[in-house]
């Protein structure tokens, strides 16, 4: 349930509150006789709109099975049931199941949708009475507390269908902006002229940003956010192995060219010091939010990316990432719940028509080190998932020597370059570019396809370790 509603008072009854069981058996038993039926109402029946509380269990239940990629029905929703330790069991399903209706299950889960918003309305409508009743709470508090339920309120009614003529009209919007437009970015702009090229990030993208250990996956995520923020596209950042400290190091030292490294340890001279305050004040920092207290398991970061859309309009989230994530899948191989965390990923950035950017590492090979699709480490299913999938590879750091890139980039150099592989589009078809890297401030940066260093350049060798946290 959403944690900030509050209990309803002891001495005003419940049954006051508008209600309709036998519309809630009547979606319930559709749910669980007809496979199909959860995709039409996914996006917007939510367990709160069940008022009994038995059936928001089973109703979780679904959820949970239909989120898995698993077929919703009898066995798989009281499997489900069982492992929760819930109240209800397979008798309640039995006779919800005889309440199954052959109309539109549309019609009517929006009805359990529109008394779910009118409760919230009355809940609202009470805290409001007590607070003017009582001065326990300042005016301020009782201000931002009721806006903020009431748009809450309204953004989680918000439901939309719509036809081929609807989609199409929007589809022509966009195909007018493209011939109108001077270099804008339909999506969020990268800074990467190639990734740019073809639209930026993308709404209700997942992104997948593959690399082995030491290549860079958390620098060029970085890279990412610090060009969508420069965009005032807001960004979300939650990191499993570094701080907000480590990684405001990460982009000060990007935007200052002074090392995080020297920013975290070093005692720098006032000169410096204010070198690196005014390279930060031209960038929006207060577009960039952290959440260390969500990084803990995939339902906080999913609660927390669900917050940060409707408090703060973030345009996309990273999260770094995907084999260190707790997906609270104790009884699931990793292969399984890789899988899991990477589709309910992609529902998630599909929902609140964000773009998500997912960390995934590589497994070794050390016969052929160039990165491919095949080496995601525990689950090809994130692949499967994912509507782009960004390879990252450093031949410098690697421990064979004399790797070249492969063509038609065989003659660039690569000390203080990377090949960034798009292995995947799904909208926007496979490519790869070469961009730089400056191993001192662990910076991806784009370079002109025509200025690329060559191999015949003898630059400082690369080989600082970028995905280890800087130590203190």
């Amino acid at each position: 349930m959403d944690s900030k509603r509050k209990a309803i008072p002891d001495s005003v009854s419940t049954a006051t509150l508008l209600h309709d069981l036998d519309c809630e058996r009547m979606v319930l038993g559709t749910l669980l006789t007809n496979t199909r039926a959860i995709a039409s109402v996914r996006e917007f029946l939510a367990i709160e709109c069940f008022y009994d509380p038995r059936h928001q269990e089973v109703y979780e239940a679904i959820q949970s099975v239909d989120s898995a990629g698993e077929d919703v029905n009898f066995i798989t929703v009281s499997s489900a049931l069982s492992k929760a330790g819930a109240l209800a069991g397979m008798e309640d399903i039995i006779d919800l199941s005889q309440m199954a209706t052959v109309g539109d299950i549309v019609t009517y889960a929006l009805r359990l949708k529109e008394l779910d918003i009118r409760r919230r309305m009355w809940e609202l409508g009470q805290y409001l009475v007590n607070s003017g009743s009582t001065e326990t709470e300042d005016i301020e508090t009782v201000h931002e507390e009721a806006g903020t339920r009431l748009t809450q309120i309204f953004a989680s009614s918000t439901v939309r269908i719509c036809t081929l003529q609807d989609a199409y009209a929007e589809l022509r919007q966009q195909m007018v902006r493209n011939k109108q437009n001077n270099g804008e970015v339909y999506g969020t702009p990268t800074g990467f002229r190639h990734i740019d090229f073809r639209g930026g990030l993308a709404p209700t993208d997942l992104i997948v940003v593959a690399g082995e250990t030491s290549n860079g996956k958390t620098a060029f995520a970085t890279a990412l956010a610090v060009s969508a923020i420069k965009a005032k596209h807001p960004v979300a950042f939650y990191s499993m192995e570094m701080s907000n400290i480590q990684l405001a190091a990460r982009i000060a030292a990007m935007q200052s060219s002074v090392g995080s490294r020297e920013l975290l340890q070093t005692p720098l001279p006032d000169d410096r010091v204010h070198e690196v305050d005014r390279a930060m004040s031209f960038l929006p920092a207060d577009l960039c939010y952290f959440d260390d207290d969500a990084t803990s398991s995939f339902d906080k970061i999913a609660s927390s990316i669900r917050a940060m859309v409707l408090r703060y309009g973030i345009k996309g989230a990273i999260v770094d990432y995907l084999q260190i994530l707790n997906v609270n899948m104790k009884s699931a191989n990793k292969e399984q719940a890789m899988g899991d965390v990477s589709r309910r990923l992609k529902n998630l950035a599909k929902e609140l028509n964000i773009w998500i950017i997912a960390l995934s590492q590589l497994s070794r090979d050390r016969d052929n080190p160039r990165p491919s699709l095949n080496r995601l480490r525990d689950s090809g299913q994130i692949g499967e998932a994912a509507d782009q999938i960004m390879l990252i590879w450093r031949p410098s750091v690697s421990q064979r020597e004399g790797l070249r890139y492969p063509q038609p980039f065989q003659d660039i150099s690569t000390h203080g370059t990377a090949m960034i592989d798009v292995a995947k589009g799904r909208n926007t078809g496979i490519y790869s570019f070469i961009c730089g890297f400056n191993a001192e401030t662990t910076c991806f940066y784009d370079i002109d396809p025509l200025n690329l260093p060559r191999r015949n350049q003898e630059p400082q060798v690369d080989n600082t370790p970028d995905d280890a946290p800087p130590p203190f």
